[in-house]
């Protein structure tokens, strides 16, 4: 249950900041978006970003990131990781969707996976998340 909540909170983190980022710093606009001084190193770094929100979510859910851990990766988003990350995949998302597929997923955060990969599929994006972590995460809390 522990790494449950870890997965939440990493979830919720990510999809807060990057949607405040994306909706409301670029307006929507990964140009915009691309353009902030601030943001830049971070979203320099997001093919590392991507990866490490996997092996986190991952890990968590396997119950093998004990909390001290889970303090130390997560720390690598602090700044704009979380944001450039959120807003990364929120935009995939909203390139297919639009905002009302933003809604959706921020409505239900354990979602975010399954859709981001449905999305990134049809946008042809060069990263996307392990299938099975995905419905481990849309699922997650149902039945137990």
């Amino acid at each position: 249950q522990g790494g449950q909540i870890q997965a939440w909170n990493f979830l919720v983190d990510v999809l807060m900041e990057g949607s405040a980022t994306l909706l409301i710093n670029a307006q929507g606009s990964w140009a915009e978006l691309e353009g902030q001084q601030h943001i830049q190193a971070d979203l320099a770094r997001l093919p590392k970003l991507l990866l490490d929100s996997q092996e986190i979510l991952q890990r968590s859910l396997d119950g093998k990131l004990p909390e001290q851990q889970y303090q130390s990766a997560v720390s690598d988003f602090f700044g704009e990781g979380y944001h450039a990350t959120g807003a990364k995949l929120l935009y995939v998302i909203e390139e297919v969707h639009g905002k009302a597929g933003v809604l959706a997923v921020m409505d239900d955060p354990r979602s975010l996976l399954a859709v981001y990969n449905q999305c990134a599929e049809v946008k042809g994006e060069p990263f996307q998340f392990n299938p099975e972590l995905a419905k481990r995460l849309d699922t997650m809390g149902e039945g137990h």
